[in-house]
């Protein structure tokens, strides 16, 4: 009643042949398409960094505050201050913010501050 089937030997080594074909183009694909994610993100994302002289720190609980209304503010991505060195160095997305803003939130504090000028981490 039930007839048997019997696959031509060659048949299953270009079944095997197709689904490794396959298994690879996929992994291939899969890497280009993180590849050009990485890529495009990098594009998107600017960034720079100012350092902006504050005067009027007097403590860590200072440093602290302009620290933290730094990092709150949109685009700013790391903060940085010294207090011995009285300055902050802000990393920031360009075009999100500019450093005459960062000036402006850390003056918002009561804080003097200096020409923002640009920075290397």
């Amino acid at each position: 009643m039930f007839l048997r089937h019997r696959a031509h030997p060659g048949s299953l080594a270009v079944a095997l042949g197709a689904l490794v074909l396959i298994v690879a183009a996929s992994t291939a694909c899969r890497r280009e398409v993180a590849a050009l994610a990485q890529a495009d993100g990098e594009r998107q994302v600017a960034t720079r960094s100012v350092a902006v002289p504050v005067e009027g720190m007097i403590c860590q609980i200072c440093a602290g505050r302009v620290k933290s209304v730094l990092k709150a503010v949109d685009g700013v991505s790391d903060v940085e201050v010294s207090l011995e060195k009285r300055k902050a160095v802000i990393q920031f997305q360009d075009g999100k913010v500019t450093p005459d803003q960062l000036a402006l939130a850390i003056r918002d504090l009561g804080y003097k501050t200096g020409t923002p000028i640009p920075a290397s981490r």
